[in-house]
């Protein structure tokens, strides 16, 4: 008896383990929320550089992976979370996909938006932000010199540069929307609310992201790596959850979102922390160094 292999999202991964899986004798059977995904692989095309179209239509005709069984499938999100009113700009993003929970709360990302047949107006933000390709060039110099420690402190350095700049646009989000700093949530694709980066296409387009020097790889991942994309909530329940775990905030403090800005993590505190603290516990050149 042949065995079955389900393959839930049939991107970058998910495909090429399909292909292995399909080679190896297994019957497999593919699900993808893209139904564009499925017309190409139902058409003997491939949409990934790793898994080229002739490979794909050699094991299609070979019955392992059938076309017919691949199925398109997206849940519908639930619409019993409540929404506050808010009065601002709409902006329809062409068709995004998410994934609702199985279980738990059955989550989805697009319950804390109003419904297109609502009549009401609401708002999404989308962001876009890099430290730039330099970084990627000085880490690629350091690591042709040798300097491997020196190149982990760029690349931690670049990282946090994107991620602090990300943080920065999200507040500013939040004033533009006359909402409290804590509230709502970003989240970026790859991630367990939103797992599907092909979607990064599409805030490509929106945003004209290569303008700032950004690109998509072969797998839409974000180029250069010191760079991130977000879709924000400006909903009061919005929170981060996983496919298979995560509920709705039921306390204000569950719900506020953790800020690096005005907490004991803001470097703009540094000096502040270190006067506060006992002097025999401060080494006598910290203060210089945090002025410096």
């Amino acid at each position: 008896m042949t065995k079955t292999v389900v393959v839930a999202g049939l991107g970058y991964v998910g495909l090429p383990l399909a292909m292995r899986a399909a080679q190896a004798g297994y019957r497999v059977i593919g699900y993808d929320v893209d139904l564009s995904r499925v017309k190409l692989l139902e058409a003997g095309e491939s949409y990934i550089e790793d898994v080229p179209s002739g490979q794909l239509t050699a094991v299609l005709d070979r019955d392992h992976m059938p076309a017919r069984r691949l199925k398109h499938r997206r849940q519908p999100p639930r619409r019993d979370v409540r929404h506050h009113p808010i009065k601002r700009l709409t902006v329809q993003v062409h068709d995004p996909h998410h994934l609702t929970q199985p279980r738990h709360d059955r989550i989805c990302l697009a319950d804390f938006y109003r419904p297109v047949g609502s009549g009401e107006i609401d708002v999404v933000a989308l962001q876009a932000v890099t430290a730039g390709e330099e970084v990627t060039e000085l880490m690629a110099k350091l690591e042709a010199d040798g300097e491997f420690a020196e190149q982990l402190f760029v690349h931690g350095l670049g990282v946090q540069t994107a991620e602090g700049m990300a943080e920065w646009m999200h507040s500013r989000v939040r004033a533009d929307l006359g909402i409290e700093q804590a509230q709502g949530r970003r989240y970026s694709w790859g991630y367990p609310a939103c797992p599907e980066q092909s979607e990064h296409e599409k805030v490509f387009r929106l945003l004209d992201a290569p303008s700032i020097g950004l690109r998509l790889s072969g797998g839409f991942a974000v180029e250069p790596e010191q760079s991130t994309l977000a879709i924000v909530a400006h909903h009061p329940q919005a929170v981060y959850f996983g496919m298979k775990s995560g509920f709705l905030p039921k306390t204000a403090k569950q719900a506020a979102d953790e800020l690096i800005a005005g907490s004991d993590r803001d470097p703009a505190r540094l000096s502040e922390q270190l006067s506060d603290a006992d002097p025999e516990l401060v080494d006598e050149g910290e203060p210089a160094m945090a002025q410096a």
